[in-house]
């Protein structure tokens, strides 16, 4: 990894957040230490910092689809396989309409498992 990107401002998502927890893990496996940790609880101020060009960030590609597809934002090449982070959604089998219509929302946005409970391609990260 270059060591360009420890000067570069790193903005992070909240303590606990499983890819941010990933994320600086490799980073210290490669003894990269950035010298600006920026931390936030809303993804979209991350996502306007970036645009702004102040500094990098680790978010889901749902998260910054529609930017990646604007060009307002950039996808870079990445030293490590791709991050895949598993979610659950646990329900009652008997569903209000609100809640239908949001695991309606879900399954459009999320890759369903095969039968083996893999993801044909796992939801990539963008920096």
């Amino acid at each position: 990894m270059s060591d360009g990107f420890s000067r570069e401002p790193v903005f992070l998502t909240e303590l606990g957040c499983n890819y941010r927890n990933i994320f600086e893990h490799v980073l210290i496996r490669h003894g990269v230490y950035p010298t600006q940790n920026l931390e936030f609880n809303s993804i979209e101020a991350i996502k306007q910092c970036v645009m702004a060009g102040m500094g990098v960030a680790i978010l889901p590609r749902v998260a910054v689809e529609a930017e990646l597809q604007q060009g307002r934002l950039v996808s870079l090449c990445w030293f490590e396989p791709e991050m895949a982070i598993r979610s659950q959604i646990v329900y009652r089998e008997q569903q209000s309409p609100t809640l239908q219509a949001f695991l309606s929302i879900v399954r459009a946005l999320l890759k369903p498992m095969d039968v083996h409970g893999e993801r044909p391609q796992a939801e990539s990260m963008a920096l």
